[in-house]
C-alpha cells in the first residue's frame, strides 16, 4: 500500500473523504490570512486568540508542548529574529484541509515570506506548516497542533 502525502493530494480526493466537504474554506483561509498581518510584537492579540491554552509546536528537529502564555511572552524575540532577517511579511499562498472527525481539521499550509536586506529583496515561496485546528461550535478555530516543515533560518 502506498500513501500520498497531504501535499499530493488534489482538492478533489480531499473533498470525497468523509467529513471533508463540510468545511468552509474561506472560514479557514480567514483564519490564517488573519496570521497573516500577525507582524506587531506588541499586539499579541491575533495570536492570543488563534492558539489553543496549550498547544504542540513542532519543527524538523523536535516536538514541543507550549502552554500559550509562554509563547506570547517569547513573541517580541522571534520578531527580533525576523527583523534581523529582514522579514517584511508574509502571505498565505495555499491550504488543503481534511475533516478529522466533527471538531477538529488538520490542514497543510504554504505561507510566502518577503524578505529585504541590504537592499536585496528576497521571497521564500515553499514555506510549509501542517495545523490541527480545534473548531467549536460557533466556527471558531484555535490551533493544537503546529508543524513547521522546514527551518526557517536555514532556508535565507
Amino acid at each position: 500500500m502506498s500513501f500520498k502525502t497531504i501535499e499530493e493530494l488534489e482538492l478533489s480526493e480531499i473533498m470525497g473523504i468523509k467529513g471533508a466537504a463540510d468545511l468552509e474554506l474561506s472560514s479557514l483561509q480567514d483564519f490564517f490570512r488573519r496570521l497573516e498581518k500577525d507582524s506587531d510584537p506588541e499586539d499579541t492579540s491575533i495570536v492570543d486568540s488563534s492558539y489553543s491554552s496549550s498547544f504542540l509546536f513542532g519543527d524538523p528537529d523536535s516536538a514541543n508542548a507550549v502552554k500559550k502564555e509562554d509563547f506570547l511572552k517569547f513573541l517580541p524575540q522571534i520578531a527580533g529574529i525576523y527583523q534581523k532577517m529582514g522579514f517584511q511579511k508574509k502571505e498565505l499562498d495555499s491550504l488543503k484541509a481534511i475533516k478529522l472527525g466533527a471538531d477538529y481539521i488538520l490542514l497543510h499550509v504554504r505561507w510566502k515570506m518577503f524578505f529585504r536586506n541590504g537592499g536585496n529583496d528576497r521571497i521564500l515561496d515553499n514555506i510549509r506548516a501542517s495545523y490541527i485546528l480545534k473548531q467549536d461550535t460557533g466556527n471558531n478555530y484555535q490551533i493544537i497542533l503546529q508543524l513547521d516543515h522546514q527551518k526557517l533560518g536555514e532556508l535565507i
